[in-house]
């Protein structure tokens, strides 16, 4: 069967102090609550590391992140959830990648 598998990647670093604000154990809860009440009940989340240069100044910045993969979810749910996330953990942007995969439950 083919599906669109959603992978979101969200910073944990606040966008106004440049640092990490909410707990990675908080962020992780509010990405289930927030997940839950647009009916994503479902999920896969992975810590992980992202790393990148400030165009600015040219720092190289180390922020933990998330990473959660959602499969069968409608696509309107996501962007609200995405949207629900930004404010919630006072994110410039949150990353959603979209990939068209085969997949079989065995």
């Amino acid at each position: 069967m083919e599906i669109i598998k959603y992978n979101i990647y969200i910073g944990l670093n606040d966008k106004d102090s440049k640092k990490q604000e909410v707990s990675t154990r908080i962020a992780k809860e509010e990405v289930i609550k927030v997940l839950n009440n647009n009916n994503i009940n479902g999920l896969t989340m992975y810590e992980v590391m992202g790393v990148f240069k400030h165009i600015e100044d040219g720092v190289i910045v180390f922020e933990k992140s998330l990473k959660i993969e959602l499969l069968e979810v409608k696509e309107e749910e996501v962007i609200k959830s995405i949207q629900e996330l930004k404010k919630a953990l006072n994110q410039e942007s949150i990353l959603l990648e979209k990939e068209k995969k085969e997949i079989s439950f065995l």
